[in-house]
């Protein structure tokens, strides 16, 4: 059944959103054993995809040629909302239009008004489909970069694969100071106005998937089974 939006920007979404396999291909990913890893962006991904690859030499692999019935796959998630936030101020950044919007109204509604600049802040089910409820997420919100870390080593020990404490921190991707005041901007200015339908309904998906995974993820477990919530009854799309 072919699902119309009620308006032409969300019918715009929608087509993006079934054509989204012909750019899923873009999304990197690498593996070893058992495991593949997917780069999601603001979430601690040039991190982890620089030590999985470099320090530890995991192969790069196709999102296409994932074997989603003999692998796990798994990545690091934030609350959408946030990492929108985060993603805008990125974009901002990387285009040299940080200035302009923290000191042009018009603009900022402009831009506060697009659900998506780029794919640093784009619906995880955009970038992924409904195989974002079939990932092992670990959440980055509300867990320090060292929980984040530990966490991820229980994922890699239950498959198989130990670490021996050999991350490399010189590839940790701190934001600047100019960069997280541009954050701070976009959310105050978010704090004062409310989402537009436009925008909640672009991420609806993807807090029904956010807050599933916060609720059912057990990071205080010792097992990797007991911590994962895809290891947990749930109910998907």
């Amino acid at each position: 059944m072919t699902i119309i939006a009620r308006d032409p920007v969300q019918q715009r979404l929608l087509d993006k959103r079934r054509l989204g396999y012909m750019w899923r291909r873009h999304i990197q990913c690498c593996s070893a054993g058992p495991l593949v890893y997917v780069r999601n962006l603001k979430c601690g991904s040039t991190f982890f995809w620089n030590n999985f690859t470099r320090t530890w030499g995991w192969s790069e692999i196709a999102w296409e040629n994932i074997d989603w019935k003999h692998q796990r796959v798994f990545g690091h998630i934030m609350d959408p909302l946030r990492r929108r936030v985060k993603g805008i101020a990125e974009y901002l950044h990387m285009t040299d239009f940080a200035h302009d919007f923290e000191n042009n109204q018009k603009f900022q509604n402009f831009v506060l008004g697009i659900p998506s600049l780029d794919i640093h802040s784009s619906s995880y089910h955009d970038q992924f489909g409904n195989l974002a409820w079939h990932i092992d997420w670990i959440p980055v919100h509300g867990h320090d970069n060292t929980s984040v870390i530990t966490l991820t080593e229980k994922l890699l020990s239950h498959w198989g694969l130990e670490t021996l404490d050999r991350w490399n921190y010189g590839w940790t991707h701190n934001s600047t100071k100019e960069k997280k005041h541009t954050e701070d901007v976009i959310n105050q200015l978010v704090s004062v106005s409310f989402q537009s339908e436009t925008i909640s309904w672009y991420f609806h998906n993807d807090i029904q998937l956010w807050n599933t995974v916060n609720k059912k993820f057990n990071a205080a477990a010792t097992r990797w089974p007991e911590i994962s919530w895809l290891d947990q009854p749930t109910t998907t799309p």
